[in-house]
């Protein structure tokens, strides 16, 4: 059974960040762990990634079966950025089982240390348990897709997934905070003054900035999307794909490891012609020249992280609201885009195709409940069609 040592691991499991140097190490792996921001002197401050040392916590053990499901999973080239989340889920959970063998494990040992962990509701104080609801189901999700590479034929690890028929919880919508166009003017205007006041070398780290997320919120990519794009997936222009002259088309991989062509047009491909003239500068690391965006003082790959925090100094600068700060996040700009386009009256299966949504339930969630625009079309509707 599980032990009752749920904060104290939880605060063991929190990454540990390796001290900014002033100088790149020597030699780097075949498949360089990206960035994660710019240090106080330049230099990414840098966390241990999905290779690093497994916990102390961790019996031998589970450690190895651990490192066997995330090379699987690399072999299936699942992204790094789910991996890594795989990687501190299951962690996490076999530090708990302390001895006990991950696969001698029971569904009271998956649902006690769900348990253990989430608040069920979002006012409820924490005492040890910080997980929501959201985040609960995001962990279980972890735990049974380790299941269920434990449980199939070519492995027979197990007979069957503990975690199997443990329930997802249901999570209620909420409305989001959005970012309107005039705080995104803001922050576009701001970068692109950025590059004009900078120095050189300061100016690069903004173009970066303006490059990707110009991909986020035109294209409606994810953030990891976007900074997974490579070069070998530009496209060539064939005749009737209705490409104009000088615009180009990309292929990006996308959630569900599935793969999607864009447009790379407009403002869009202005600023990423300009971040191309200086990533043909820049000295890629082993293993990521083929990558567009990496670090412009490093040669390494850039983070989520790292975009994450620039983006939020970004709005600091530009004075946007407390309530939107409190939640900005590139991928912010994607649900932005979403309401944008639909506000500006395009089909929600547009958008769905925009935002490469399976279901276009998915994409119902961006309909406002707009009170007004019920009433207009009411009243649109409700004349008299014999004329």
């Amino acid at each position: 059974m599980l032990r009752a040592r749920v904060l104290i691991t939880a605060l063991r499991m929190t990454k540990r960040l390796r001290t900014p140097s002033l100088t790149p190490p020597t030699a780097e792996p075949a498949d360089p762990q990206p960035d994660v921001g710019d240090g106080e002197n330049g230099e990414p401050e840098n966390s241990d990634g999905e290779n690093g040392e497994p916990e102390n916590s961790l019996s031998a053990e589970n450690a190895g079966t651990i490192r066997q499901f995330l090379n699987a999973l690399a072999n299936e080239q699942r992204p790094i950025t789910t991996r890594s989340a795989y990687r501190a889920d299951l962690e996490h959970f076999a530090s708990e089982l302390g001895p006990q063998s991950l696969l001698a494990v029971t569904k009271d040992d998956v649902s006690s240390w769900l348990a253990n962990n989430t608040r069920m509701r979002p006012e409820d104080p924490a005492r040890g348990r910080s997980w929501t609801a959201k985040t609960r189901n995001r962990k279980l999700a972890a735990l049974k897709a380790f299941y269920r590479w434990a449980t199939d034929p070519d492995q027979a690890l197990m007979p069957r997934s503990p975690a199997e028929n443990v329930r997802t919880l249901k999570v209620a919508r909420t409305d989001p905070v959005r970012l309107t166009e005039r705080d995104l003017a803001k922050l576009f205007n701001y970068l692109d003054q950025q590059i004009a006041l900078r120095d050189e070398r300061q100016s690069r780290l903004f173009l970066l900035d303006l490059a990707t997320l110009r991909l986020c919120y035109h294209l409606g990519l994810r953030i990891s999307e976007a900074l997974t794009m490579r070069f070998s997936h530009r496209t060539r222009n064939t005749r009737g794909s209705g490409v104009q002259d000088g615009d180009f088309l990309w292929e990006f991989r996308t959630k569900g490891d599935n793969i999607r062509e864009d447009l790379i047009a407009g403002i869009v491909r202005v600023d990423l012609e300009r971040w191309l003239r200086v990533r043909a500068t820049i000295a890629a690391k082993p293993g990521a020249s083929d990558y567009v965006f990496l670090h412009p003082w490093t040669g390494r790959r850039v983070t989520r992280k790292r975009a994450w925090e620039r983006l939020n100094q970004a709005g600091e600068a530009v004075g946007l609201t407390d309530e939107v700060r409190e939640v900005l996040s590139p991928h912010k700009l994607r649900h932005a885009v979403a309401y944008h386009s639909l506000e500006a009256g395009e089909s929600v299966t547009a958008v769905q195709a925009l935002l490469g949504h399976a279901n276009v339930s998915t994409t119902s969630i961006y309909i406002q409940d707009d009170r007004q625009a019920r009433l207009d079309m009411i009243r649109r509707r409700s004349r008299d069609i014999r004329g």
